[in-house]
C-alpha cells in the first residue's frame, strides 16, 4: 500500500463521519459496508467489487453488491454532503462545472444505451451518457453530482425502463 493511500485511510473516519446518517434507515445500517466499499476504492488496484472484497479486511462480495444495488441508503444525502464538503474545501472563488461524458457500450440492455453522440469518439455510436456536476478551483475538481441521461427512446418505453431497473 502506498504512503498516500495509507495516509488517506488514516484520516478516513474524520471525513466519513458527516456521511454516517446517510447509511442508516429505521431498521438497518449499512455504514460498515459503505466504509468497506470506500476503503476498497482506495486500496484495490482494480475497482470492482470482487477485487475490493478480496483486498479489504472483513469484506465480502454479497454485502457490497447488496449495498450498491438494493439497499435503501440516502444517495441524495451523500450528494448534499459532497457539495458542503467541496464548498468548504475549495472556498471562494470556485466554479461549478457541468459536463456530459459518454461511455461506449456493445449491447442495448444497459439503462440509457442508444445510438447517440459520443464526444470521446467524436461520432454517433452506441453508448450511455452521464451528466456530471463538479466544483473546481485552481485546477482541482470534485464531482458533486451525476446522473444518467435517458434518450427519448428510453423515456417513451416504460417497459424497457422497468426491465433494467426503473431507469
Amino acid at each position: 500500500m502506498s504512503a498516500l493511500v495509507a495516509s488517506a485511510l488514516e484520516h478516513f473516519d474524520s471525513h466519513f463521519t458527516p456521511y454516517l446518517h446517510c447509511f442508516q434507515s429505521r431498521t438497518r445500517s449499512v455504514e460498515d459496508t459503505a466504509r468497506r466499499y470506500l476503503h476498497g476504492l482506495f486500496q484495490s488496484s482494480r475497482r470492482n467489487l470482487e477485487c475490493m472484497a478480496e483486498t479489504v479486511a472483513d469484506s465480502r462480495y454479497q454485502p457490497l453488491h447488496h449495498m450498491l444495488s438494493e439497499s435503501n441508503w440516502d444517495r441524495r444525502g451523500v450528494r448534499r454532503q459532497l457539495v458542503v464538503d467541496a464548498n468548504t474545501h475549495f472556498g471562494y472563488p470556485s466554479a461549478l462545472l457541468l459536463d456530459e461524458s459518454a461511455f461506449g457500450k456493445k449491447g442495448n440492455m444497459s439503462a440509457g444505451v442508444a445510438r447517440q453522440w459520443n464526444g470521446r469518439l467524436g461520432k454517433v455510436d452506441n453508448c450511455q451518457v452521464g451528466v456530471f456536476a463538479a466544483v473546481t478551483r485552481d485546477g482541482v475538481a470534485s464531482v458533486v453530482d451525476a446522473d444518467l441521461y435517458l434518450p427519448e427512446t428510453w423515456t417513451k418505453d416504460t417497459t424497457r425502463c422497468e426491465v433494467v431497473g426503473g431507469a
